[in-house]
């Protein structure tokens, strides 16, 4: 009895967090509704005046214009905004909130400035907002969506089209942490001298994951994305077709702790005589960080792909070629308020050290890296855009729309990583060692190397035989499962005789 009256008081002793679903949808029959699944409300705002922490409020499809589907101000609640299907494209395509813009002046879809923790957005499809000035910033913030006063905000599968403003053409974020993921951020702008065509954050955190960030524009800097004073994480996301007037056709990193991992950064222009036509860093008293990235056909007067102007950069397991610059091709140091350095290691830099424009710099480049065509699938300078494949060529495999291809030939960035890398995400054979590039450590990684061949010595011999042996009728730790069904026996033996002795 003592042993029950502890544990019921341990329970009452601990705060418990329930959550409801309220539903909303457009063409409902009623007005204003229940909020419920048979009778939903008919606007956004409706539902969120009803709401309370951590509630989920469920959008069905249809297109939510007029007053009470903008500017939706969450006002210190932690609610979650989704679509009915996230994962499902054509249900994002088509739940869309309309803030009209270009019919009725400046509004956000989101405002979110009381100190929220957790506010979620997913898989909701964003379009013609605008930012008005919030009442307590001296600056004009996110266009879609605006973060401040410590807020929280993650981002999930989200359209964000067609939205301007002069700071952060979607995305405005100021003393806050937002995080954008599965997001399709496109065709947004920031004039007037603003910064960020797509994102914009000041002394807040940014994670970006998933995403693709294309043809944005900023009269200033950062025609995707610009931040200052911040925690900046990129990654697996795919940033291109950006332009910035004055520094960072994709990115504008200021003061920042700035971390770029496996992302594609491409075709991204400054049209003045700035700097980074990809990416331009002037962080003296943070360190950017490049793992894994492919930097290519980006333009600018300094750094056709990266530019540093202050502080230091570390770059490695990356391919930066095809980039254009009267000053620097492929990179440039510039002194800005402090001296800048860049350590380049087990990278494909084309040019090599000729492509590197140094003014007050000093850079750190080892025998580690390579200048050799990389090989990418698909690449022409003069081709459109659209039709770039910057996967590795692989006689061994390479991914292809979902499916795998072997080409004639195989890239020398294969394998070619740096040896202390994580390669456990690319797929079997990957002779144990990452590749260079935006899906090195991915499963789109290009294969290396012969499927049988289990100790990486290159034959398939009575030592990879052994291992087969050792893994008979189990589920193997490793790569002896050479078909994949979870066991191996005979099938693997197979496979294992058809490479027999093979290089």
């Amino acid at each position: 009895m003592k042993i029950i009256t502890v544990f019921v008081a341990i329970i009452l002793l601990v705060p418990v967090s329930f959550s409801s679903e309220i539903y909303v949808d457009a063409d409902s029959p009623n007005d204003p509704g229940q909020g419920t699944q048979a009778d939903p409300f008919r606007a956004i705002a409706q539902a969120v005046s009803n709401a309370e922490d951590h509630d989920v409020i469920i959008i069905a499809p249809g297109t939510y214009t007029g007053p009470q589907n903008r500017d939706i101000d969450t006002d210190g609640i932690n609610i979650s905004f989704r679509s009915t299907d996230p994962n499902d494209a054509a249900t994002v395509d088509s739940t869309v909130i309309d803030c009209g813009f270009q019919a009725t002046g400046d509004h956000r879809a989101f405002v979110i400035q009381s100190g929220e923790t957790g506010v979620v957005i997913e898989g909701l499809t964003i379009t013609d907002a605008n930012a008005p000035p919030l009442d307590d910033l001296d600056i004009r913030l996110g266009g879609a969506i605006a973060v401040a006063n410590g807020a929280n905000v993650t981002i999930k599968k989200c359209n964000l089209t067609s939205n301007a403003s002069n700071f952060g053409g979607a995305i405005g974020c100021f003393d806050a942490s937002v995080t954008v993921s599965d997001c399709r951020i496109t065709e947004n702008s920031t004039y007037d001298g603003g910064n960020g065509g797509a994102i914009y954050v000041l002394a807040g955190d940014l994670t970006v994951n998933r995403c693709l960030i294309n043809d944005n524009f900023s009269d200033w800097q950062g025609g995707a994305i610009a931040t200052n004073l911040s925690r900046v994480r990129i990654q697996n996301s795919e940033i291109q077709n950006n332009i910035a007037r004055i520094d960072g056709g994709a990115l504008e990193l200021l003061e920042d702790d700035a971390a770029i991992t496996n992302c594609l950064i491409t075709n991204n222009t400054v049209t003045t005589s700035g700097n980074g036509g990809g990416i331009n860093c002037s962080s003296a008293t943070a360190v950017m960080r490049v793992t894994n990235c492919t930097i290519a056909a980006n333009s600018a007067e300094y750094g056709g792909g990266i530019a540093i102007l202050a502080g230091d950069a570390i770059v490695s397991n990356t391919l930066i070629g095809e980039n254009s610059a009267p000053n620097g091709s492929q990179i440039a140091l510039r002194i800005d308020s402090t001296p800048s350095s860049i350590a380049i290691t087990y990278s494909d830099i084309q040019f090599g050290l000729t492509g590197i424009y140094e003014d007050g710099g000093d850079v750190t480049y080892d025998s580690s890296n390579i200048d050799i065509e990389p090989m990418f699938a698909s690449f022409d300078l003069a081709a459109d855009p659209s039709t770039w494949d910057f996967h590795l060529m692989s006689k061994s495999g390479r991914y292809l729309g979902g499916a795998w291809v072997k080409d004639s030939q195989s890239s020398p960035c294969l394998g070619a990583g740096d040896p202390a890398a994580d390669w456990s995400k690319e797929p079997w054979p990957n002779g144990k060692r990452a590749n260079m590039g935006a899906y090195a450590n991915t499963v789109q990684a290009s294969m290396n190397g012969n499927i049988a061949d289990l100790n990486i010595d290159g034959q398939v011999n009575e030592t990879d035989l052994k291992y087969i042996a050792q893994s008979w009728l189990s589920e193997p730790d490793e790569y002896e499962d050479l078909n994949n069904d979870k066991i191996v026996n005979l099938k693997d033996f197979a496979i294992m005789a058809q490479n027999w002795l093979l290089q």
